[in-house]
């Protein structure tokens, strides 16, 4: 596999940005999506228990932002790295 320069990864961030933010709103306003989420979302919370406990649970509000923030940042990068079904 080659190797993705940080420079055209950064060059496709900027012209991804706008396309990918749409992509991802138009994605949550999906019946489909919302449910595929909603499972994914709890099967995850069932199986991280284990190791994380209730440790989300007790985040002051700032630690849950920048834990939210950088989950969309990462499906933004996501969106714009490759072709999504």
């Amino acid at each position: 596999m080659d190797v993705v320069p940080l420079e055209d990864q950064l060059a496709a961030f900027e012209a991804g940005w706008e396309q990918a933010v749409s992509r991802l709103l138009r994605e949550l306003s999906k019946r489909s999506s919302q449910e595929r989420v909603y499972l994914l979302a709890r099967a995850r919370l069932h199986a991280g228990f284990r190791q994380y406990g209730d440790r989300a649970w007790h985040w002051d509000k700032w630690e849950r932002r920048r834990n939210i923030d950088e989950e969309l940042a990462d499906a933004i990068v996501y969106l714009i790295s490759g072709e999504v079904p």
